[in-house]
């Protein structure tokens, strides 16, 4: 790595569940809905890479590290993606602009709403 043209961000495939990781998504430090998606062709799980997303509950320990790794960010809202490694979730990446198109349907959520809802109230502050 001591000749790579520009920086470089590696991380470790974990083979726990190949194609397979859960989006909680975060609003104003609160989890407001989350989705596990799979994909049996290929190792991203995302949805525009061929995978399918269903509504997920999150264990608490999911929660908590999607909730920790939103604040650590400063973000009042964020899609945080999470793997599931031998030991429990491990943080795969923090979406500041997470896509949020079909939540509702798979969900219920209305993640627009709640998001206008976090921007008025703080606001009113």
């Amino acid at each position: 790595m001591q000749h790579a043209p520009s920086p470089m961000i590696l991380q470790e495939f974990v083979h726990e569940r190949v194609g397979e990781d859960i989006r909680v998504y975060v609003v104003g430090g609160k989890a407001i809905a989350a989705i596990r998606r799979q994909n049996s062709r290929d190792f991203r799980a995302n949805v525009s890479s061929g995978g399918v997303a269903e509504s997920y509950i999150p264990t608490s320990e999911e929660t908590s590290l999607a909730l920790a790794a939103a604040k650590a960010l400063g973000l009042d809202f964020a899609g945080v993606d999470l793997l599931m490694g031998r030991d429990g979730p491990l943080l795969c990446e923090v979406n500041s602009n997470a896509h949020f198109r079909g939540l509702s349907a798979r969900t219920g959520v209305d993640a627009a709403e709640a998001i206008l809802l976090h921007i008025r109230n703080s606001v009113g502050q």
